[in-house]
């Protein structure tokens, strides 16, 4: 049985600035914006451009109980952590944008990093990893289908073209003869 983790509820006070944050300042790709009519709210996802992992669900406080929460979702830990592959790149653009860092860049065994708040006070981690780290490689690691579904391909497109040479139905060009690569096949 596989499972995955999707989604991360973060509990806002408005959808809209929330959305022009994450969106507009921290460059955040917007999944989904659905309104939900039988629970009289909307259904916001937010993730990091290109990003295939986990999602932000952006969750608009709905009691008192829910809007003590906002900004101090961990009781003043570091809530989350965006990775990077250009750590100096992000943190001058996140300053470009206003983004308030709280704990400057630090060179650290795993990687490089500096602590920043979101617009409720969220603590967040700009994070590149160390290609070493087992996190880097998990982050950057092919899954096995995706190689065996290009692998498949590759073979099925390769096999078509060897045959539709033979055939002559396409240009043997780049290769050997065709007298050549018809032995090699039989």
């Amino acid at each position: 049985m596989k499972h995955e983790l999707i989604h991360i509820a973060l509990v806002v006070k408005d959808y809209d600035e929330a959305l022009d944050f994450y969106v507009r300042k921290l460059n955040f790709e917007l999944i989904e914006d659905t309104y939900q009519e039988a629970q009289d709210k909307r259904w916001v996802v937010v993730a990091p451009k290109g990003s295939k992992g986990i999602t932000i669900l952006l969750a608009k406080a709905k009691s008192e109980r829910q809007e003590h929460f906002i900004g101090d979702q961990t009781g003043g830990r570091v809530f989350l952590f965006l990775s990077t592959d250009d750590f100096w790149q992000d943190y001058q653009y996140f300053l470009g944008q206003g983004i308030k860092f709280v704990r400057s860049p630090k060179k650290e065994d795993y990687g490089i990093v500096a602590v920043f708040k979101d617009l409720y006070g969220n603590l967040w981690d700009l994070v590149q990893f160390e290609e070493t780290h087992h996190i880097y490689k998990r982050i950057n690691e092919v899954p096995f289908e995706i190689v065996k579904e290009h692998y498949n391909k590759t073979t099925e497109t390769a096999i078509q073209e060897v045959n539709d040479m033979i055939s002559g139905k396409i240009e043997a060009k780049d290769y050997y003869s065709l007298e050549d690569l018809k032995k090699d096949l039989n």
